[in-house]
């Protein structure tokens, strides 16, 4: 059974490692369009020689191009500083976000994760909600030395 190249992986794939399609374009020795029309083109079928080496040059499995991407609902990153932050580097860490939710909700079906235990902190100043939290999880009110 041949499996169907999933585009859409293969972008993911690219902009997590925070490349552009010209980047990738020179890893895997072809033109840029080559490189838009796996991303977009469902028709676009690339070689198993091909998906082998973009696995190998973007460092993900080889099944990872294969796999049909399931959408996961995720919050929004929050960025010290937006306007000083590149949009590549904000779309890079939002396919990491999107990744690691995938993860997550993968291990769940498999380990019971403790229950999160955060204060309500909603209208608090950052000072407050800190001691809050402090007297939630019983710590002191001194540097933690070992998270």
């Amino acid at each position: 059974m041949k499996f169907q190249f999933n585009g859409q992986r293969f972008k993911q794939a690219r902009i997590y490692r925070g490349l552009t399609k010209n980047e990738v374009a020179e890893k895997l020795d072809c033109q840029r369009q080559t490189i838009s029309a796996y991303e977009s083109d469902p028709k676009a079928n690339p070689s198993e020689n091909m998906v082998r080496c973009m696995a190998e040059k973007l460092n993900f499995p080889v099944k990872f191009f294969y796999e049909k991407p399931q959408k996961i609902e995720i919050g929004s990153t929050y960025f010290r500083a937006l306007l000083t932050t590149s949009q590549r580097y904000r779309d890079q860490q939002d396919e990491k976000m999107e990744l690691l939710a995938y993860i997550y909700t993968f291990l769940q079906e498999y380990i019971d994760f403790p229950k999160l235990n955060v204060p309500n902190c909603i209208g608090r100043s950052p000072d407050e909600a800190a001691m809050l939290l402090r007297k939630q999880w019983k710590l002191e009110n001194k540097p933690i030395e070992n998270l």
